[in-house]
C-alpha cells in the first residue's frame, strides 16, 4: 500500500549527470568541463512493498532500468524514459528508486525535467486494443474490419503484421485449449465426429493426377493460410528439382487423427473414381529431421549421435 511521506529533495552528483566537452586546440586536446548541471530529484511516494512499486513502473510502460548506485542511504536504481531510442539523444525525464538501508521502505524520485520527445514510441499492441481485438476475434471479424473498428473507437491501430502475429497467437491458444480440455477429461469419447465439427477437401482432376505419378506425399497445416479462422492443410508432392505440386487443400475444424484419415481416404477415393491408381507413398519427415540434426550438433558423444540418426532413418523404412 503506497504511503506518501515528506522526503527532502535529492541532488544527484552522479557522473552520468555531469556534461563533459572535449575540444581540440592545435596539437593538444584540452578538456573543458561545463558547469555541472546537477539533476534535482523530487520525491513522489514511498512504498512498503517492493512488488507494488515494480508493478507501477511496469504498468506505466515508459521506464527502463539503466544502472544502480550503492550509497550510504541505500541502493538507488535509476530508470530512463524508453520512449526514445537507447542510442541517440535521451529524454531528460527519469526516475529512480531508493531502497532504504535502515528499513524496508522504497521511495520513488522523479527528476524535475519534463519529457521532451514529441510522441510516444509504441512497442507492440496497446493493451486496450488487444482487449478489443480479442472480442472481435471471438466474433469472427475479419482483420481488415478489426483495424477499421479500432480506428472508429479512437484506439491505437497496430500495423497489419502486428495484428497478423497477434491473431496467430490467439488461434494457437484457442486450439491448445481445445486439445488440453479433451486430454484432461477421461470421460470424453475419442470420437470427434460431432455435428459441430466439419472437414472438407478441395481438388480437381488435374491436381489428383499429380498423386497418381508420385511416391512421396507432403502434408502441412499453415497458419499463414486460413479460412474463416481455421488453418488450411496443404497436400502435395515435390519433384526432383524441388518444385511443389499440390494435390489440393483441406480445411478441418480440428487437427486430429480422423481429420488426416479423411484427407488421405478422399484422395484415394478420388483416384479410384478417375480410374487412377495411387503409388505406394513414402513418409517425409523433413522438418523433424532438420531439427534433430540441429540439436545433435550439441551432442559430444559421436556414437549417440549416429544411433539417433539411425533411428530417424528407420522411420523411413
Amino acid at each position: 500500500m503506497a504511503q506518501s511521506q515528506s522526503v527532502a529533495h535529492y541532488i544527484s552528483d552522479s557522473e552520468n549527470d555531469i556534461d563533459k566537452e572535449i575540444q581540440p586546440s592545435g596539437n593538444t586536446e584540452t578538456v573543458k568541463r561545463k558547469k555541472q548541471n546537477r539533476r534535482k530529484w523530487v520525491p513522489l511516494c514511498t512504498y512498503n512493498d517492493k512488488d507494488d512499486i515494480i508493478n507501477k513502473i511496469n504498468n506505466d510502460s515508459i521506464w527502463s532500468k539503466t544502472h544502480t548506485n550503492i550509497t550510504s542511504e541505500g541502493k538507488r536504481v535509476y530508470y530512463r524514459c524508453n520512449q526514445v531510442k537507447w542510442r541517440g539523444k535521451q529524454c531528460p525525464a527519469s526516475i529512480h528508486l531508493l531502497y532504504h538501508s535502515e528499513n524496508e521502505c522504497i521511495t520513488m524520485y522523479k527528476s524535475e525535467d519534463d519529457h521532451l520527445h514529441q510522441e510516444s514510441r509504441s512497442i507492440g499492441i496497446n493493451q486496450q486494443s488487444k482487449e478489443v481485438i480479442c472480442e472481435l476475434f471471438k466474433m469472427k471479424i475479419k482483420p481488415k474490419r478489426m483495424l477499421e473498428l479500432l480506428e472508429e473507437k479512437g484506439l491505437p491501430v497496430p500495423k497489419k503484421q502486428q495484428l497478423s502475429n497477434y491473431l496467430t497467437s490467439l488461434r494457437e491458444k484457442c486450439y491448445d485449449g481445445i486439445n488440453n480440455d479433451d486430454d484432461d477429461d477421461d470421460n470424453v469419447s475419442n470420437d470427434d465426429d460431432d455435428k459441430n465439427n466439419f472437414r472438407f477437401f478441395v481438388t480437381t482432376k488435374r491436381l489428383l493426377f499429380n498423386a497418381s505419378i508420385s511416391n512421396k506425399i507432403h502434408v502441412d497445416a499453415t497458419y499463414k493460410l486460413i479460412w474463416q479462422g481455421f488453418p488450411c492443410f496443404i497436400i502435395g508432392t515435390t519433384d526432383i528439382i524441388k518444385q511443389f505440386h499440390p494435390y489440393g487443400f483441406a480445411v478441418c475444424s480440428n487437427e486430429k487423427e480422423k481429420d488426416f484419415e479423411f484427407i488421405f481416404s478422399y484422395i484415394c477415393d478420388g483416384l479410384r473414381n478417375l480410374n487412377l491408381q495411387m503409388n505406394e507413398q513414402e513418409l517425409v519427415l523433413i522438418h523433424m529431421r532438420k531439427r534433430v540434426e540441429k540439436k545433435l550438433n550439441l551432442v559430444e558423444d559421436k556414437a549417440l549421435h549416429d544411433e539417433i540418426m539411425n533411428d530417424v532413418e528407420a522411420l523411413y523404412l
